[in-house]
């Protein structure tokens, strides 16, 4: 994966440094930000850091959101945020996204669990009014760790201005889009 550090430096030097973390690698290069697996008292993290040439001012609010969000089990475990680096330490998660997990045909009792509490996060989602706007397309922001856990990712472009449909974007995606990849897998895994 190529990344320009220079988008990063000097704040991520800055957070490593503030907080005692060890650089790793990088895992993601988004439009935005950069995620760094990083290292601090033998526990891995994932460490969201804001680009400098992002048009957004995205971590803050990301932060915010987690913080509300980590009450109803939703996201990643926020730890820190550092507004004067621009950067968010939160649970590194290891997983599968849930493309992934779909494309090795789990079990049906399997994917009626996951499925189950990813409607469940999604409801709540909606409820709370908090529209992610990413979990249907390629479901890389869905993450199903190995004890089959549930964790939705990435909420660098979540709103609560836009209206809230995270039940019928993931619907669409897994069931009603009859041109979609995992809709077919998924109508197999439920209907046959």
């Amino acid at each position: 994966m190529q990344i320009k550090l220079e988008l990063v430096e000097p704040r991520l030097s800055n957070f490593l440094a503030k907080y005692r973390l060890e650089l790793l690698r990088c895992i993601a290069k988004g439009f935005s930000s950069y995620v760094f697996l990083v290292k601090g008292n033998s526990k891995k993290f994932a460490l969201k850091i804001q680009r400098k040439d992002s048009p957004r001012e995205s971590i803050e609010k990301e932060a915010e959101l987690l913080k509300i969000l980590n009450k109803y089990s939703i996201g990643p475990k926020l730890y820190k945020f550092d507004k004067e680096n621009k950067a968010i330490l939160m649970e590194f998660v290891k997983g599968k996204t849930l493309a992934e997990f779909l494309e090795e045909k789990p079990k049906r009792s399997e994917f009626i669990k996951i499925f189950s509490e990813l409607l469940r996060q999604a409801a709540l989602l909606d409820f709370l009014g908090i529209s992610h706007g990413q979990l249907g397309g390629k479901l890389k922001n869905i993450i199903i760790t190995s004890k089959g856990r549930v964790v939705i990712i990435d909420f660098e472009k979540a709103s609560k201005e836009r209206r809230a449909k995270n039940v019928t974007q993931l619907l669409g995606a897994l069931i009603f889009n009859k041109h979609s990849y995992y809709a077919k897998i998924v109508k197999n895994l439920l209907f046959e």
